[in-house]
């Protein structure tokens, strides 16, 4: 596990949309997934590793980027200073199932913690089964906080899960 630099951007997009395109298949139209493009999300991220919070990589044995996540303070309006998020936690297709993504939400907890976060935030599509069961075993709880945002022709509904640090 390393922080992320500025020049991880395009590899942290290259995982974004590879992850988006696979895991949101079937979730969000096709349409939407198919026009993803890792040239525009490298445009993002570039100004994301400049904003507030901390981006984590984990890396295989050859040192390359297998996954990220970030943690910053909550961006929620019903939110206080001891509450944290992770807006963004992905994997590499290649490297799902092999406790990469495991790892690196176990990285941002202590990460939150080590800041004196107290509770930690996220929110994921509601139709997303397998990354809810993967929250619910790493310790969160859906805490009945629910969003909608229109996209153009469909609407991604998620729910906020949450995870009392000790």
């Amino acid at each position: 596990m390393r922080p992320a630099l500025r020049e991880d951007a395009a590899i942290i997009a290259e995982i974004h949309v590879a992850a988006w395109k696979i895991a949101y298949r079937g979730q969000l139209p096709d349409e939407f997934l198919d026009e993803l493009q890792v040239e525009e999300r490298t445009k993002a991220w570039n100004d994301l590793l400049e904003g507030p919070g901390s981006t984590l990589l984990a890396e295989d044995e050859h040192r390359a980027v297998t996954g990220f996540c970030q943690i910053l303070q909550s961006r929620d309006q019903d939110a206080d200073h001891t509450v944290a998020e992770v807006p963004f936690i992905y994997v590499r297709p290649s490297s799902w199932r092999i406790g990469v993504g495991r790892s690196l939400c176990e990285s941002a907890l202590r990460l939150a913690e080590q800041a004196g976060f107290e509770t930690v935030t996220l929110w994921v599509l509601e139709s997303n089964k397998g990354a809810r069961r993967f929250y619910e075993s790493m310790g969160f709880h859906l805490d009945g906080a629910s969003r909608s945002e229109d996209r153009p022709g469909f609407r991604m509904n998620e729910l906020r899960y949450r995870h009392a640090l000790d």
